[in-house]
């Protein structure tokens, strides 16, 4: 969940995992990237209150299921993984996607809501900037 969690899901992918050599070094790389990401430092900060793959439930009944969620004091943080690498057709739909959760957060109370994409393909992150895309209907929200 947090940085201090490295460790022990580092020893995790060496232990226990079932990966093989190539995956546990993929996998290491991957968390390095992550936490040492200066944009993304707060987002694994053991203070911040931590969601992964939280469900957002509208009223309708429609759920969404951000990747990472991070609620510090005055920031809250969503995060969405993405495996593949950013490209022209993708980029445009996972931008509305995130911006879709922090609309809905906003929604929520959240304060000051902050958006990432993290493509692990080729070690990006992208901090999406926050515009309307207009009031969403009975927008009765919970996270679960």
């Amino acid at each position: 969940h947090s940085i201090q969690d490295v460790e022990n899901v580092m020893n995790f992918i060496d232990k226990k995992s079932g990966f093989n050599a190539d995956d546990k070094a993929k996998a290491h790389e991957i968390i390095r990237f992550l936490i040492e990401n200066q944009d993304l430092k707060a987002c694994f900060s053991h203070q911040a209150n931590i969601k992964i793959e939280a469900e957002i439930l509208q009223k309708n009944k429609k759920i969404y299921r951000p990747d990472r969620i991070a609620i510090n004091t005055d920031t809250t943080y969503v995060l969405d993984y993405k495996t593949g690498a950013k490209t022209d057709s993708n980029a445009g739909s996972h931008s509305k996607q995130i911006r879709n959760y922090g609309q809905l957060l906003s929604q929520m109370g959240y304060q000051n809501v902050q958006m990432y994409i993290v493509y692990f393909q080729n070690y990006e992150v992208i901090k999406v900037d926050f515009r309307d895309l207009g009031t969403a209907k009975d927008t009765q929200l919970n996270i679960f």
